[in-house]
């Protein structure tokens, strides 16, 4: 590439030293050589000016009289478009007229070249202007080529650390994917060395429960459901998790070339510079040569500027091009092209800047030399029909490469249609729009090649400076990304995960605006005065920076509610509270759902407000539907309140024996309105949790048996209590229930005594389910003792024995 270049320069430099008056003539003309000199210089502008005149709209450099333009503002847009038409073809036939004069001045060359080379002193002078100038140029790049020889050792040091870290980069990717791999050998499979990672967070989940390396509950209900499928099921459930384990891939992989891109950009940076130090080394050397022969404003610097200019141009155009494709390293490669297609399209650039500058400094120099400016204009017409035609060639030569890059990787993503569209017409477009280009700015517009260079070397660099701009935004975000889910089980939450493609897509949309702006900027239709004070363009700006904080605020509140959330759940789960834990997992829907309604209302109103819509007819007709849903659904609210309370305090749970509302039961069903029992005899309550003032609730980890009897007054009461604690002790040795027996049986004494009997009390600690089966079996155990005589239990009945009295005797009777 340097040594085009420097042919370049060596070419344009005989060129014009060849073409060189006389030496005197150099560091200042004589009028009479001058006088020339101005009409040709002045005369394009001339011809020139009724196009830019039409372009501006400026109605006193057209014949036209003002009120016809007023008219053409009457009759609407259709007469406008015509008027424009015409004026437009107009400027193109005068355009078309000073070509042809060009054409007919070529004839006048060799006259030309005969003046100036009419005499001796001419010639002589002509020849030591031309060895001054090839010397100013061969000191020049000699000073070039030294200073790039002295940079070469530094530019291999940048070029190797950035090939060592772009290995160390694959050996992490590669390192990672076997990792994941190992977890998920069935469903994810392994990217090139090249590419990134990622997966789906269930499916990992799932394979480490499948591995024993995580407990079932610790997944999501999706998870289990989809574990637990009957065989049927199984062959399309994990056909679905394989593809979407490749969407998580083929996204993530897409996410790191940011992320590689920003690790390469400093180093590509740095190795540009480096290129473009010994160009000040050529420029200082060239600098000085003309200033030793001519000085500022002499004639020599005017012959020799353009040549010097142009190279410099190239230069740095080429160095832009090599930052982005690196031809010859890929590890600097800021652009996603294989080797061959970087060499390609540096090549064709290189011959594109390089048949552009020739153009540009040929025609400048023969000016300044004394030719005619339709000369001028000639070649660089010319010149820029031939890059049409270089551009347009390759547009046609990439259209394949260019075409699949359009359609994407993948068939199903979304607007894939479109893209396909896109694909197809996208050479028959791009061609389109390029000899569009060279039509209106170089034959419709005065300095017309000059005008698209400009345009050229504008539009890339602000496309550039875009590219640069969204490498290192977008390769700081991957990068925070890929930070925040580095361990494998921080890739299996899904929690900042889902921001990652939409930030991503904010971040385009904002570049891709931003980088519109500009170009309409540098194409001249001044797009920065569309955001003044006052205009449309700046309450739009205002509105969407407005609505952008709040909904920034918004995911900020949004994400603090779920942070809040999760880590309460977190906080109970290993504090063994898991039934609590579980029954906020139950709530986790129903608040994140009134939170995001609450900030969505705050949004939605905010950006209506922007929009300059007036909200305080909604917010009044919202408050009168409000209020009238209040009064009409107050035992609903009420419902809803008392039963997130009620579940947020755990105050009850399924299978526990309540007494609510007056009801016992068994708790069959829980939900944020209603709680369901299931009453002894079989029937179900269904109870509002309005109606719910006191809750008894006899299953809450502590149960006490109590133990009462009473014995007959004359009973041996320490007796009775060592046959108790013996049925107390037996009771504990017992599998069956001293599990549930807390603790042995606790005799509180003699509790009451009365004409009946003596009454002793104690209780039975135990477990709240072991309660009753405890009391039942204990009681067992004691009515076999009072069987055998053990215990002496008092009788309440009152027995009356009644004697009737003994018959008095018979007499005997008389004899008579």
């Amino acid at each position: 590439m340097r040594n085009t270049l420097y042919a370049l320069l060596f070419v344009l430099a005989a060129l014009a030293a060849g073409a060189l008056p006389a030496q005197d003539a150099w560091a200042a003309a004589p009028p009479a050589a001058s006088a020339p000199v101005e009409p040709a210089d002045t005369a394009p502008a001339d011809a020139e000016a009724p196009p830019p005149a039409a372009d501006t709209d400026a109605p006193a450099a057209e014949a036209t009289p003002a009120p016809e333009n007023q008219t053409l503002v009457a009759d609407g847009l259709l007469a406008q478009l015509f008027g424009r038409v015409e004026v437009w073809f107009a400027g193109l036939s005068t355009q078309v007229a000073e070509a042809g004069a060009a054409l007919s001045d070529v004839r006048l060359i060799g006259q030309w070249w005969q003046t100036t080379w009419n005499t001796d002193e001419a010639r002589a002078a002509g020849i030591r202007g031309a060895l001054m100038l090839l010397a100013i140029v061969a000191v020049g790049l000699a000073a070039e080529a030294l200073a790039s020889r002295l940079l070469r050792r530094a530019r291999r040091v940048v070029a190797a650390h950035a090939e060592a870290r772009e290995q160390r980069a694959r050996e992490r990717i590669v390192q990672r994917e076997s990792e994941l791999a190992s977890l998920t050998p069935a469903v994810v499979s392994v990217s090139t060395p090249e590419a990134g990672t990622d997966i789906e967070s269930e499916s990992v989940a799932a394979a480490k429960v499948q591995a024993g390396m995580l407990e079932p509950d610790a997944v999501t209900a999706d998870t289990r459901a989809a574990m637990t499928a009957d065989a049927g099921a199984a062959a399309p459930a994990d056909a679905s998790l394989r593809v979407t384990a490749q969407a998580r891939l083929a996204q993530h992989r897409k996410s790191l070339h940011g992320w590689g891109l920003l690790g390469r950009l400093p180093w590509a940076v740095v190795d540009a510079v480096l290129s473009l130090l010994p160009l000040v080394a050529f420029l200082a050397v060239v600098s000085l040569g003309v200033t030793l022969q001519g000085g500022e404003g002499s004639r020599f610097q005017a012959v020799v500027m353009p040549i010097f200019n142009s190279y410099v141009a190239v230069r740095i155009a080429l160095a832009v091009v090599r930052l982005m494709l690196s031809p010859d390293r890929a590890a600097l490669r800021l652009a996603h092209v294989t080797d061959a297609t970087a060499r390609h399209l540096f090549r064709q650039a290189l011959w594109i800047f390089t048949v552009a500058a020739i153009g540009f400094a040929l025609g400048e120099v023969l000016v300044q030399l004394g030719a005619a400016g339709h000369v001028r204009t000639l070649i660089m017409k010319t010149t820029s029909l031939i890059v049409c035609g270089m551009v347009v060639a390759l547009v046609l030569r990439t259209r394949e490469s260019v075409r699949t890059l359009i359609r994407g990787e993948r068939a199903d993503e979304a607007m894939a249609s479109l893209r396909a569209f896109l694909a197809e017409i996208y050479p028959y477009a791009a061609v389109a729009v390029i000899v569009t280009f060279w039509v209106v700015w170089a034959l419709g517009v005065a300095n017309g090649f000059q005008r698209a260079v400009h345009f050229l070397m504008a539009t890339t660099a602000v496309l550039a400076a875009s590219r640069l701009l969204w490498i290192l935004i977008t390769g700081a975000i991957d990068r925070s990304f890929e930070n925040a889910n580095t361990r494998i089980e921080a890739s299996l939450s899904n929690g900042v995960e889902r921001y990652h493609g939409w930030l991503r897509l904010l971040v385009n949309v904002l570049i891709g605006a931003t980088t519109v702006i500009a170009l309409l900027q540098v194409w001249g239709f001044n797009a920065i005065s569309w955001f003044d004070q006052g205009t449309v363009g700046r309450r739009l700006l205002s509105a969407g920076w407005t609505i952008g904080i709040a909904a920034v605020l918004a995911i900020i509140v949004w994400e603090a509610v779920s942070l809040a959330l999760r880590r309460r759940i977190d906080t109970w789960s290993a504090g063994g509270d898991v039934v609590r834990a579980a029954r906020l997992r139950t709530l986790v829907p129903m608040i994140r759902t009134l939170v995001l309604i609450a900030i969505a209302l705050v949004v939605v109103f905010t950006a209506l407000t922007e929009l300059g819509v007036n909200v305080a007819p909604l917010l009044a007709g919202a408050s009168i539907i409000g209020v009238a849903i209040g009064f009409g659904s107050q035992k609903l609210v009420q419902d809803f309140i008392t039963g997130i309370f009620l579940l947020m305090e755990n105050a009850m749970q399924v299978g526990d024996n309540v007494t609510v509302a007056g009801v016992s039961g068994t708790v069959e069903y829980l939900s944020i309105r209603t709680v369901r029992l299931r009453a002894g005899d079989g029937s179900l309550h269904v109870i509002p949790f309005s109606s719910v003032s006191t809750v008894n609730n006899v299953n809450r980890g502590l149960g006490n048996a109590p133990v009462r009897l009473t014995l007959v007054p004359n009973a041996n009461v320490p007796a009775t209590y060592d046959v108790l604690r013996r049925i107390s002790e037996q009771m504990q040795a017992d599998e069956r229930f001293g599990p549930s027996m807390l603790a042995p049986l606790d005799i509180f004494g003699v509790d009451q005594i009365d004409g009946a009997g003596v009454t002793i009390a104690g209780q039975i600690r135990t477990t709240d389910k072991g309660r009753w089966p405890v009391q039942r079996e204990f009681n067992r155990r004691v009515l076999e003792e009072v069987k055998a005589g053990n215990i002496m239990l008092a009788n309440p009945r009152e027995t009356l024995l009644a004697q009737a009295p003994a018959p008095a005797p018979e007499t005997p009777a008389s004899g008579r």
